[in-house]
């Protein structure tokens, strides 16, 4: 048998020779093409369904997983889990857009000026670039810090994707595999460089001329970046390998930069609480202000910090990757062709996709629209259980109630209807995307994970939510998210609206302020040092807060 294979791949009209034997899923990623895989290969998600046509024309066996996961039509139509199949054949495999992560671009809306306070500018060196290291996407702002305004942006899907879609899926590959930090490390290290050399690109700014690089991201990220060892992370009580800021040349971190330039790392909390939510704390003043607010980072690893000049405490929420449309059977990243917001009214369900295409799947934001209107409309009790068509409310329209079905003996919820719904129709033949009961019960427990941690840390300060000045979300995810929705179904308390504010990329605006005051820096460290950390699972009344958050109000 011969020893390697050629792939032609579609629609990139490329071909590719890979080691026989080898999964496609991994072939595939070491070619560049990346695959939405949440599970790191491990056939759980479904999600990186490819077509494949053996060039000798014989069909690809159906594992399991495929079964469990396509229909009979898409296994009729030679569509596979990519991470289900090894190369032993030439073959032609087409990548369907819904199963390639693109990078997405919603999360370069990083702009803007910063105050430069106390300034350590060099002359001949009057550039710096600030890094926001986030598990799924990397962004990267080159900033004037003579003026504090930012010169160019540019975000890359963090390469580290291949090691597992989250923190939990990234520490156990440090810890097991044999080069598990070395590797994640490189990764990192290049998805770094490849925006440094996109925003010198876009700006004309030559390398020579950037004098210091400021980096911050989660725990686990900046683990990673500095190659720490992460077993401590791996059980309670989460101790992290080190807490303080890291200054080191940039160089020697291997960050493609020349002429001296500097590296620092943001300080960590505790545990899971890393730089991106000292870097919150610092952009939204909570550190200096009179009055206490929260700051939420909503995401598969929420963070949330209470607080103000009199005291700050954090902690973390386990809300896993429902958000970012892992674990949600038609759920996906907020990409091109992602349902972002859904509306029903009497006549019809109204969907907002991403890149005005056909819909191919929901990414955060569009569940949580989703499971708003169906508990404004009654198709979703309390309990986030489905009701049956028969125990509707009277006056449910004919048209909504023929949407309740059944999904491989559970109860579910078309969402997207080919046949009946409009669509941007740009040649794509979109499938019914379906809401199954799992799925809101994988929301119901994410959303509680957040809410949960926003009321223990106001009953460790013996605050309630009419004690603080405003609620800040902060992220790429809270910029989209829809205040009265989120409220709805739970996951922001039960606040005005008028007090819930979007921060932005507050982790990327407190790097930036890093970069253009040595004030600003110290206070990032004096805040990691002295900022209370709560951990969750070891608290006692977590479980029950937890517990209670899993139920939707009955209004809002």
């Amino acid at each position: 048998m011969s020893s390697s294979f050629t792939l032609h791949i579609e629609p990139d009209n490329r071909d590719i020779v890979v080691p026989a034997h080898t999964v496609l899923h991994e072939a595939l990623d070491c070619n560049g093409i990346s695959l939405t895989a949440y599970c790191d290969g491990m056939g759980v998600c479904g999600k990186c369904i490819v077509e494949i046509r053996c060039a000798d024309g014989m069909p690809v066996p159906e594992t399991d997983e495929d079964r469990r996961h396509l229909t009979s039509g898409q296994r009729a139509e030679g569509l596979r889990l990519a991470c289900r199949w090894n190369v032993v054949c030439n073959a032609t495999v087409r990548i369907p857009d819904a199963s390639r992560i693109e990078n997405l671009a919603a999360t370069a809306k990083d702009s803007g000026t910063v105050s430069t306070g106390a300034a350590h500018v060099n002359a001949a060196q009057p550039f710096g670039i600030a890094v926001d290291l986030g598990t799924t996407t990397v962004v990267g702002s080159l900033l004037d810090c003579r003026t504090g305004r930012t010169v160019a942006v540019a975000s890359r899907l963090n390469g580290q994707h291949r090691f597992g879609a989250d923190v939990i899926s990234r520490v156990k590959y440090s810890v097991e595999a044999a080069d598990g930090p070395g590797s994640l490390q490189r990764e990192g290290i290049a998805t770094i460089n490849d925006i440094i050399g996109d925003i010198i690109g876009q700006s004309g700014i030559p390398a020579a001329s950037i004098a210091d690089v400021a980096i911050t991201g989660n725990s686990v990220m900046l683990h990673a970046l500095l190659r720490k060892p992460m077993h401590t992370l791996a059980v309670l009580p989460f101790e992290p390998a080190f807490r303080e800021a890291t200054r080191m040349p940039a160089a020697e971190l291997g960050l493609a930069l020349n002429g001296g330039a500097q590296a620092y790392v943001f300080p960590i909390v505790a545990g899971f609480v890393g730089g991106d939510t000292v870097s919150c704390m610092l952009a939204t003043n909570m550190d200096t202000a009179d009055e206490c607010s929260m700051v939420i980072d909503i995401g598969t690893n929420g963070e949330v910090a209470l607080g103000c000049a009199r005291g700050l405490i954090t902690a973390s929420a386990p809300a896993g990757p429902a958000f970012e449309g892992a674990t949600i059977s038609c759920g996906m990243r907020g990409a091109k062709g992602a349902i972002e917001h859904v509306q029903i009214t009497p006549d019809a369900l109204i969907s907002d996709v991403i890149g005005e295409v056909a819909p191919a799947g929901v990414c955060g934001t569009g569940l949580i629209d989703a499971t708003a209107a169906l508990l404004d409309w009654g198709i979703i009790d309390e309990t986030g259980r489905i009701l049956c068509q028969d125990e509707l409310p009277d006056g449910t329209p004919g048209w909504l109630r023929a949407r309740i079905c059944e999904r491989n003996g559970q109860q579910a919820f078309v969402l997207f209807d080919p046949e009946t719904d409009e669509y941007y129709d740009n040649g794509d033949a979109p499938r019914t995307l379906v809401l199954t009961q799992r799925d809101f019960r994988e929301l119901q427990l994410a959303k509680a994970a957040v809410a949960a941690a926003c009321d223990l840390l106001l009953q460790h300060k013996g605050m309630t939510y009419g004690d603080l000045a405003c609620i800040n979300l902060a992220g790429a995810f809270g910029n989209y998210l829809r205040p009265a929705q989120a409220r709805r179904i739970g996951l922001l308390p039960d606040v005005p609206l008028e007090n819930i504010h979007f921060v932005g990329n507050a982790a990327s605006t407190g790097a930036k302020r890093t970069l253009v005051s040595l004030d600003d820096r110290a206070r990032a460290e004096r805040i990691a040092r002295e900022a209370a950390h709560v951990e969750l699972a070891a608290d006692p009344a977590f479980q029950m807060c937890f517990a209670g958050h899993m139920l939707f109000p009955a209004s809002v």
